[in-house]
């Protein structure tokens, strides 16, 4: 309708959410990752990345790793995200490895 997005569901749900909600502007979801990784993640991101063990220390200095560990690097909506990539990475390197 002349432009509005999701005009069937606004229409639809006019009476029963705020005013601001119906009107505002389309935007994304985002997963609490920095909470997650803080919170109920955080024993396995320390085991992981913080061990010297860690595969991803081939790739990058323990300096850096460190650092962004202790959160003395990057941005903090930035760091989350690094941090899980490496962790992820760690994670595929030992798979890759124990094949």
């Amino acid at each position: 309708r002349a432009g509005r997005t999701k005009a069937l569901l606004r229409d639809a749900y006019r009476d029963q959410l705020p005013r601001e909600v119906i009107r505002g502007a389309k935007r994304g979801f985002e997963i609490p990752l920095a909470r997650w990784l803080q919170g109920p993640l955080a024993e396995v991101v320390g085991d992981t990345l913080g061990s010297p063990a860690a595969r991803v220390r081939t790739y990058y200095e323990d300096k850096e790793i460190k650092a962004l560990l202790e959160g003395r690097s990057y941005r903090e909506r930035n760091r989350a995200y690094l941090v899980y990539a490496l962790l992820v990475l760690e994670l595929w390197l030992r798979e890759e490895e124990a094949r």
